[in-house]
């Protein structure tokens, strides 16, 4: 539980909707707040997207916690294992997720029915408590973290010491809490099964041992991308300086641009020539460059006339027939790229946001 809070946005989110969902029949004060949150949150969550790629981006923080943090033996393969299992199912499908854990745990413990029963009752338990006292912040905190995502942003030190300073409470529980639950799932154990707990208890208390610490840092503003397993993330990960470059044009020729109409076309050029600040000769062979494509365009245009004339503006945006414009303005910016010198680029990438640079490419002359 202690890794599900900590190990990132999604993963926190999971929690938070678990906690608040599993309370909501037996809550009395809090229930219409914690019905209120948990919608929210799951509207915005199901914002990011299609669930298979938030998958990914999991699975990548998954991996490069357990393997930057060497949690290699037996049981912390299964640790990681059951977390990619669940990860798989959106948040918004408790149910489905928590039929996930249980069944890895049943597995791998080859539980009877009673001990199963045992254990679903133990978590249940567990997860009410948790949702009655703390659900509320920590369904704040995923919010919070959703916004950030969908604005395109990457977390960064100072939210991340708010949210450990709020759910500060939380995690001290959590230290004693754990020890706890581990101790009382240990009793439903049969001899051969207390072998395996061993390891797994082991495992569960590097990974307690590691989050504890790490939150006392965080909280004083002391986190890093890769605290989060993060440093693979496009969010996160440094940019190099045609990344930070195409960052300011796209916003200088807005998000509802259509890559299919001239008009977009000559705005990128425009915001192209302001990024570098192109001399007269550059913007010269941009419009060049440009004059070309756009002939070729109205060249194909023109011989679809009839065809492009029956789509309605909705169908334009992705329809096959018009694909080879699209071609031509990614052509165009390709073409566009051989234009700035250097210097130009590393101007471009001084104007940049500073916690997102990297030093710039010396491939060039």
């Amino acid at each position: 539980m202690k890794f599900c809070i900590s190990a990132c946005f999604p993963v926190l989110l999971c929690l938070a909707q678990a906690e608040a969902q599993s309370g909501l029949a037996d809550t009395k004060g809090t229930e219409a707040d914690l019905q209120a949150l948990d919608e929210m949150v799951t509207l915005k969550a199901q914002k990011l997207g299609d669930w298979a790629d938030q998958h990914r981006i999991i699975s990548d923080v998954i991996n490069n916690l357990w393997e930057q943090n060497n949690w290699t033996s037996e049981a912390d393969t299964f640790a990681r294992e059951t977390a990619l299992r669940i990860e798989r199912i959106p948040p918004w499908q408790f149910k489905e997720r928590l039929e996930a854990l249980i069944g890895s745990v049943k597995d791998r413990y080859r539980f009877d029915d009673r001990q199963t029963q045992q254990f679903q009752q133990q978590l249940y338990k567990e997860m009410l408590t948790k949702s009655l006292k703390y659900g509320p912040t920590l369904m704040r905190n995923a919010e919070e973290m959703l916004d950030t995502r969908l604005r395109g942003e990457p977390f960064n030190a100072q939210q991340v010491a708010r949210w450990a300073r709020a759910s500060d409470p939380l995690m001290k529980d959590m230290e004693l809490d754990v020890q706890r639950f581990a101790t009382e799932f240990g009793e439903i154990l049969n001899e051969n099964q207390r072998s395996i707990y061993k390891r797994d208890r082991a495992s569960l208390d590097r990974r307690m041992d590691y989050f504890v610490r790490k939150h006392e840092d965080w909280k004083r503003g002391k986190w890093r991308v890769e605290d989060w397993g993060l440093q693979d993330d496009v969010l996160h990960r440094p940019k190099s300086q045609s990344d930070l470059a195409q960052e300011a044009i796209d916003r200088l020729i807005g998000r509802s641009a259509l890559p299919y109409q001239e008009s977009t076309w000559r705005r990128y050029v425009r915001a192209f020539v302001r990024t570098y600040e192109l001399d007269e000769a550059q913007k010269r062979a941009g419009g060049t460059i440009l004059d070309d494509l756009v002939t070729q365009a109205d060249r194909y245009r023109t011989s679809k006339a009839d065809e492009i004339s029956k789509l309605n503006p909705g169908e334009r945006v992705n329809h096959p027939m018009l694909e080879p414009i699209r071609k031509m303005f990614t052509e165009l910016k390709a073409r566009l790229e051989v234009i700035p010198t250097e210097r130009q680029r590393k101007r471009a990438l001084d104007r940049a946001p500073a916690s997102r640079k990297m030093p710039p490419s010396r491939s060039r002359s």
